[in-house]
């Protein structure tokens, strides 16, 4: 089935209960408009990643198109349209964690959290930057 289609059948669910569900709406067809007119099942990873990270930074609106995206896959897979959901299985809390780390741990040093950032990640993959900003399996900044 198409995924322009399934939004539609989605949109009209939500606004059946009484909800006014406009700016979900928007996202969920912003979503179509980006991945074109296609079945549901050919939706990849990593283009829903793409639609998330939209263009430049990661900003607060990633969560919000996370959450409509989430919520509609999970009203696709409960009616069978879907297997299971291309959204990423994280939503960036680990990142938000990490970055959170880093600015504190900056301000404690009378440091500037960008330039810190900068040195920490230059040249090193993600993984070692979990380990090393959260240490084994502990939370906050490192200490």
């Amino acid at each position: 089935m198409k995924l322009s289609r399934l939004v539609t059948e989605y949109i009209a669910f939500k606004r059946s209960m009484g909800l006014r569900f406009q700016s979900p709406a928007r996202i969920l067809k912003a979503f179509c408009r980006a991945r074109g007119d296609i079945e549901v099942t050919e939706v990849q990873p990593s283009t829903v990643q793409a639609f998330l990270a939209g263009k430049g930074a990661i900003t607060s609106f990633w969560h919000v198109k996370f959450q409509v995206l989430s919520k509609f896959y999970h009203f696709l897979m409960i009616r069978n349209y879907i297997e299971s959901s291309p959204l990423p299985k994280t939503a960036g809390a680990e990142n938000h964690q990490i970055m959170m780390s880093v600015i504190e741990t900056a301000k404690m040093n009378g440091a500037n959290p960008l330039q810190m950032l900068m040195k920490l990640t230059w040249g090193r993959e993600i993984e070692e930057l979990k380990q090393l900003l959260l240490g084994n399996g502990q939370q906050g900044a490192p200490g």
